[in-house]
């Protein structure tokens, strides 16, 4: 493997590194560490095809004009870029730095840049949390629900032609979907989000919601007020309490075993309230 990883850093760099270290291998992406002289490099190798549409997004966002990672070539599965760790002006975030609202409103500026400039924007194989929504995998849920609950199932069934009506109906924008400090790096001047394989389609109150759940209440007020929302979000909101919850047990049914950040997705589908905002849908 690190041979591959090395000759595609030729490749791309037309420079001979002296060693690489593996940062991290998982689901067939690997990330590396190169080292040419004193100067090091970060390699994303993409095996699988379908992870591959990360290089595409890199493309976009600078196209844009949105703050990324500094990049310096791409092949037709990995991308050469900076690394953060042999940076005087960009450091890794931590989870501290949620709590700092100088922080949070750059985060904020990030993310509106982003659904902004992206609102035309319509991305080749695009990710969409939404389109996971769809009869094959709403009867996979039955495999995880309690079994009095299970009944739920066909409620949700009967009710997936309007839920499509609905979140067909939503102004669509470039989404991050991936909210973490572990995603955060923290400069001098900027906030911004790197690692964009879950970059895609998706509607703004999603990112927000997404933002928010991994701040106290203190910060989702700061990160609320500099985002300063325009437009009205209480049709987005409606259907993310119920798109968001799906897609979150959705991808939970895919799992060897049901994760422990999902109970709370299953707690709320098998409540009474899951059904009363299914039937604000008509």
């Amino acid at each position: 493997m690190e041979n591959l990883i090395l000759n595609e850093f030729v490749n791309i760099m037309n420079i001979n590194p002296s060693k690489i270290e593996e940062i991290r291998f998982k689901d067939g992406v690997y990330v590396g560490r190169v080292f040419v002289d004193k100067t090091t490099y970060i390699i994303k190798y993409f095996q699988k095809a379908e992870y591959r549409r990360e290089i595409e997004n890199y493309k976009v966002l600078q196209g844009l004009g949105i703050k990324t990672l500094k990049t310096f070539g791409f092949s037709e599965c990995a991308i050469v870029m900076e690394d953060v760790l042999n940076s005087d002006k960009l450091r890794l975030a931590t989870a501290d730095d949620l709590k700092n609202p100088e922080i949070i409103k750059n985060i904020a500026v990030w993310y509106k840049s982003l659904h902004t400039k992206g609102s035309n924007v319509k991305l080749k194989n695009a990710y969409c949390e939404s389109d996971m929504i769809n009869k094959e995998n709403i009867i996979r849920l039955s495999d995880i629900l309690s079994e009095d609950k299970k009944f739920i199932v066909d409620i949700i069934l009967n009710k997936l032609a309007i839920i499509d009506k609905y979140k067909n109906e939503l102004k669509y924008t470039l989404n991050y979907n991936d909210f973490s400090f572990d995603n955060l790096i923290i400069g001098d001047n900027c906030v911004f989000m790197y690692d964009y394989n879950l970059l895609g389609n998706g509607y703004v109150y999603a990112d927000i919601r997404n933002v928010c759940s991994a701040l106290n209440e203190d910060m989702k007020k700061v990160f609320k007020d500099a985002y300063n929302i325009e437009q009205d979000l209480s049709k987005e909101k409606l259907i993310d309490s119920i798109v968001g919850c799906l897609f979150a047990l959705i991808s939970a049914s895919f799992k060897e075993t049901f994760p422990k950040w999902a109970e709370s997705s299953k707690e709320y589908l098998e409540s009474e309230k899951f059904i009363d905002k299914l039937n604000l849908l008509n």
